[in-house]
């Protein structure tokens, strides 16, 4: 029966189970190419499967019998549950498992374009952008802030490698750090800023976190509260203001916090021609006003 229901679901998937074991099987669920309506459903088969078949199990030894028809109901219910979670507006799903495959299957999503641009900053003002990176695989993280002026140009641009002990990182741990380094981005922004008398300075991050975290409006975590507290009492020595940009405006800043974890070391980048090829791209598409494209996909109205 066990086998039987492996079989009924793994088929439409292309997901052969014979002469595997069960973490074969579940890897190879993870890795099945697919849209990513066909990824969630899976990487939950496995899981449904082995969960109903242990509540037949103790169904059984409580007296009490469970067909395979009733089970395959069971884990085919369990993922049209899923879906109508995670896809809310979809239409049209039932619990026949083949019928949904072949839905989900041949779905196309619709998607969304965003033109997103690295704005000039106001006149008399700089600008500075900064970000923050952390990779689980090495366990290593990266901050960088990069100051331009009035036209765009490169006034300053500094990174740093930070270095953490563990090489085995829970998601909590993993993204705490990555909080912790987008907010020593801009802590270590504003001490330059300040050390070096700037001119009134818009700060631009894609952390939305760190920018609800310094208007007020959410509490900071415990592990960033001293960073926290120290960027507030920096912006009364200076004229800044806090701004949000998506990922695609803060282009700069994101490939340089890249080439810092790339390359294990940390650079100070006093000019233009100091920047790498793809850096001074970047920068001149920045002055040239040259808009990036945010591709996502829009909420479907029916599969």
């Amino acid at each position: 029966m066990a086998m039987f229901l492996w079989r009924y679901f793994c088929a439409p998937a292309w997901i052969n189970i014979e002469g595997k074991q069960l973490v074969q099987v579940i890897n190879e669920g993870w890795r099945r190419p697919g849209n990513t309506s066909l990824s969630i459903v899976y990487q939950a088969i496995p899981s449904l499967i082995v969960w109903n078949l242990w509540k037949r199990r103790n169904s059984g030894m409580h007296g009490k019998t469970v067909s395979i028809t009733r089970l395959i109901f069971q884990v085919s219910n369990d993922l049209y549950m899923l879906l109508k979670f995670r896809r809310i507006a979809f239409s049209g799903i039932t619990v026949n498992w083949p019928d949904l495959h072949d839905k989900l299957e041949h779905h196309i999503p619709r998607l969304k374009y965003t033109r997103v641009l690295w704005q000039l900053p106001h006149v008399g003002w700089l600008k500075c952008n900064n970000d923050g990176a952390c990779r689980d695989a090495t366990v290593r993280a990266s901050y960088v802030f990069c100051i331009r002026d009035g036209i765009g140009d490169l006034i300053y641009a500094q990174t740093e490698e930070i270095f953490h002990a563990t090489n085995n990182i829970a998601k909590d741990i993993f993204d705490a750090t990555n909080n912790i380094v987008e907010a020593k981005a801009i802590l270590e922004a504003l001490r330059y800023i300040v050390h070096s008398q700037f001119p009134p300075c818009v700060i631009e991050t894609d952390s939305l976190l760190m920018k609800r975290l310094l208007d007020d409006v959410w509490e900071p975590r415990w592990n960033i509260v001293a960073l926290v507290e120290e960027i507030n009492e920096l912006r009364v020595s200076c004229v800044v203001e806090i701004a949000h940009v998506l990922r695609e405006g803060n282009q700069l800043a994101d490939h340089l916090v890249n080439v810092t974890l790339d390359n294990n070391v940390g650079v100070q980048v006093p000019s233009f021609e100091e920047l790498d090829i793809k850096g001074r791209n970047i920068l001149n598409s920045d002055k040239l006003q040259l808009p990036y494209i945010r591709v996502r996909n829009a909420k479907p109205n029916s599969i």
